[in-house]
């Protein structure tokens, strides 16, 4: 009875049925996924996004295929502040969301069977906007090498006469990478060559860590490009359903491009009018939600970077830019089964990096724009876990090189003890909440911490086992407690 297309596994796979069985005994989650701007406790200007959506002209009917002019001026506006685009609005289609603009383009360019270039890894969306057009995906690899970078020998071995574009993500999601300058000018050398459109993912664009403005593809006049972009992640409003595509390119191509795509959206007509006549404001919210977003970003980077600093089981790669790290992490097991494991033991989620593709394990995916505290705590239980995980598998190692004969297994150079008990009380460090601070959890607090315990008459239980709101009872009583030491201390002097 149902079409081929749509003959997905739709049984939840087995991380999700381990989060939600963890969830349902009551365990809180550390979610180190976070991608809803609306639920990061960010502060948006409530008053005047509401006001914007009362506009008496959305009591009227204009069904304007490309969308309203007055919202496709304000995104041109946008590109020409922002990204120094000088865009005609006219070659701007409305759509209410990314992935629909994908879908217009897909349409416009392909018959059934027809082939994309997509990079990998990257987000996994694209299959199933794929399979929903009867379009198919040949993946080139982004390679990483201090940087991720465009594997163009294997993007002109995936080409068949039946490629009709290559689809970017400026920057990618998850790697963060942006397209360089070199690599803007050999893509549309190459999509010259063979006649192919460029299809560009610039929903991140807006959050350089580096500070620095990226170069658009909103006005790239070399080869066919279509830009898809919009306010779920530049005003952090997703809930608003407003995005868009571009067209540039050659004229004759843009023209017949636009004449087609008008039609398609015309068919659709999905933008509703109270939204697009909120635009114009709801694109000036942007600079202060970016704001924020930016230093949550930036903050939670830089706290991941002090914990990597103070071990040796992980490390990130390289990011550029948007809102998500990668950590590439000891191969001991599947990057799933470890994902699994740290929600079952330590109550965090992550993702495991065969979500995006990457082509082998040993790569986690965070999230950089959790609340800051929620953030440090989740790593500091996450590293304490692959720190365990190496010493287990050092120790493995150990045992099955004392069976070996002599040289035939490598053996890994250990730590003095001054250099273990620095890494060890470094890393051992947990968030204060009431002071927004963190400690070292030396052997004083621990004799606290089982102090407490006692005097709570609950059995023993790590620390970072409790949930925020007994760890904010324990840091309450800890900061009275230690009062007290200190004036009974001054008393004996």
């Amino acid at each position: 009875m149902f079409s081929d297309r749509t003959n997905w596994k739709l049984a939840h796979n087995r991380l999700t049925e381990a989060l939600e069985k963890v969830r349902a005994g009551g365990t809180r989650i550390l979610d180190l996924t976070a991608s809803n701007p609306t639920r990061i406790e960010l502060h948006y200007d409530a008053q005047t996004i509401l006001g914007a959506l009362t506009s008496p002209s959305a009591l009227d009917y204009d069904p304007q295929a490309k969308g309203l002019p007055s919202a496709r001026q304000a995104v041109a506006r946008y590109y020409s502040a922002e990204h120094a685009a000088d865009l005609d609005a006219e070659k701007i289609i409305l759509t209410a969301s990314t992935s629909e603009g994908y879908s217009y383009v897909f349409r416009l360019l392909c018959n059934a069977g027809d082939e994309l270039l997509v990079p990998k890894p990257s987000y996994p969306l694209f299959e199933f906007l794929a399979d929903l057009q009867d379009v198919k995906l040949v993946p080139y690899p982004l390679i990483y090498d201090h940087g991720w970078q465009i594997d163009f020998h294997s993007m002109q071995l995936a080409l068949t006469p039946r490629t009709r574009g290559v689809v970017v993500v400026h920057p990618n999601n998850p790697t963060g990478s942006y397209v360089r300058e070199n690599e803007f000018e050999q893509l549309n050398a190459f999509c010259r060559a063979h006649n192919l459109a460029v299809i560009a993912d610039e929903v991140f664009l807006d959050f350089p860590l580096d500070g620095r403005r990226h170069r658009s593809f909103a006005d790239n006049q070399e080869v066919l490009t279509f830009t898809l972009s919009g306010l779920s992640k530049i005003s952090a409003m997703p809930q608003m359903k407003v995005s868009w595509i571009v067209t540039s390119g050659p004229q004759s191509q843009v023209n017949e491009a636009m004449a087609r795509l008008e039609v398609i959206a015309d068919t659709y007509l999905s933008m509703n009018a109270p939204i697009q006549w909120a635009v114009p404001v709801l694109l000036e919210q942007r600079k202060e939600i970016q704001r924020q977003l930016m230093s949550r970003v930036k903050a939670n980077l830089s706290e991941l970077d002090r914990r990597l600093a103070a071990q040796q089981a992980c490390q990130r790669l390289a990011v550029e830019g948007g809102w998500y790290v990668v950590l590439r992490v000891p191969v001991t097991q599947t990057d799933e089964d470890l994902a699994i494991r740290l929600i079952e033991e330590d109550g965090v989620l992550v993702h495991p990096g065969h979500f995006y593709d990457f082509p082998g394990d040993g790569h986690l995916v965070l999230s950089l724009i959790n609340r800051e505290d929620e953030f440090a705590e989740g790593i500091t239980r996450l590293l304490i876990t692959m720190r365990h995980t190496r010493q287990l598998f050092a120790s493995i190692f150990l045992s099955a090189a004392l069976m070996s004969p002599i040289g035939a297994i490598a053996m890994p150079v250990p730590q003095d003890d001054h250099e273990r008990h620095e890494q060890e009380e470094h890393e051992r460090r947990v968030y204060d909440p009431d002071y927004r601070d963190y400690h070292n959890w030396d052997a004083r607090e621990d004799e606290a911490y089982r102090h407490w315990l006692e005097v709570k008459h609950r059995t023993y239980v790590e620390y970072d086992r409790l949930d925020a709101k007994m760890q904010h009872e324990y840091w309450k009583w800890r900061h009275k407690h230690a009062e007290h030491e200190e004036h009974e201390e001054h008393e004996h002097h």
